[in-house]
């Protein structure tokens, strides 16, 4: 336990901790400090292929949202700034609920911006191990509905005005 510790610092130096865990559980004994959970802030950073094919748009409490630099489909992605975690149940249960409310804001907020005929949700993961959920809004009449639009057709870049766009449309979800 970190607290039995006396070596322990309030203060570490930075440079010394190479960890990728999140949450500590601390006793009462680690120097005076309370007896709660606290998060180590750790670096966070996006997978290459997420920095490559995303757009940063902003910061919800939990979440990098992005857009995919593809103007086919409206297609965001919420990435949780938590280090080493691939899936979604490796998540504490608030950042789950946390989330999950991104989640359901950002789908609310594009089927209503985008007027869609379904919202399709995914954290698939297999290429990109970083935990991220795809969210793209869909249309009857896009060209590969029904079959999903994952590994079919070839992107087609957004301009940048269109960039500009989308990004100040989605200040409305109150971004960071």
């Amino acid at each position: 336990m970190l607290g039995s510790n006396p070596d322990f610092q309030a203060t570490p130096n930075l440079q010394d901790i190479k960890i990728s865990i999140v949450h500590l559980q601390v006793d009462a004994g680690c120097r005076g400090m309370p007896p709660n959970l606290f998060r180590i802030i750790t670096m966070f950073t996006l997978h290459p292929q997420l920095q490559q094919d995303g757009i940063v748009i902003g910061d919800l409490p939990l979440s990098r949202l992005l857009l995919l630099n593809d103007a086919r489909y409206p297609w965001f992605i919420l990435v949780p700034r938590r280090q080493a975690i691939t899936e979604i149940y490796q998540l504490d249960d608030e950042d789950q609920l946390q989330l999950l409310r991104e989640s359901s804001q950002l789908g609310r907020f594009l089927m209503e911006s985008f007027n869609g005929d379904k919202l399709n949700i995914g954290a698939i993961g297999n290429l990109v191990p970083q935990l991220h959920l795809h969210h793209v809004v869909r249309y009857r009449g896009d060209e590969v509905w029904p079959r999903p639009v994952w590994g079919i057709g070839n992107a087609v870049p957004l301009l940048e005005e269109e960039i500009a766009i989308l990004r100040e449309r989605c200040q409305a979800l109150g971004l960071k």
